[in-house]
């Protein structure tokens, strides 16, 4: 809620989205829109994925271990068995798969080229409702 409380554009962007949606889908405004539903909301989801990105849900290592064949990351052979994990922060912001301005949150990088979304949603270090925009 905090992005959308410090961007008053995206707040109503969302609103309209779903307000929208409502006019369209929902006759009975007595109801509820569904889960299911809001995962058709492609900017609601992207401002949901935007702040878990941002802010992960889990901001300490969840150690793994090393598979018996080993494994080599960035040049580094690191043994089998050997305690391995990534910080969720600083992979959710990494310019490289992100973008230069990826310490900022900024939902529309979610919508403007569909291949890049899938490729940053296939490295987000991130528990997301949803996995997919579509």
């Amino acid at each position: 809620m905090i992005f959308l409380m410090e961007n008053p554009a995206y707040y109503k962007r969302v609103q309209k989205e779903v307000d929208d949606f409502y006019e369209k889908n929902i006759p009975n405004r007595d109801s509820e829109i569904t889960y299911q539903q809001c995962l058709s909301l492609p900017f609601f989801q992207a401002v949901v994925k935007e702040t878990g990105r941002v802010y992960p849900s889990i901001v300490y290592q969840i150690p793994r271990y090393v598979p018996a064949e080993g494994i080599t990351i960035a040049g580094y052979a690191i043994p089998p068995g050997t305690p391995a994990g990534i910080s969720a922060m600083a992979m959710n912001r990494s310019k490289q798969i992100f973008g230069e301005d990826a310490n900022v949150f900024r939902p529309e990088r979610w919508l403007e080229n569909e291949p890049r979304a899938r490729y940053m949603d296939s490295l987000l270090a991130t528990v997301c409702p949803s996995r997919s925009l579509s």
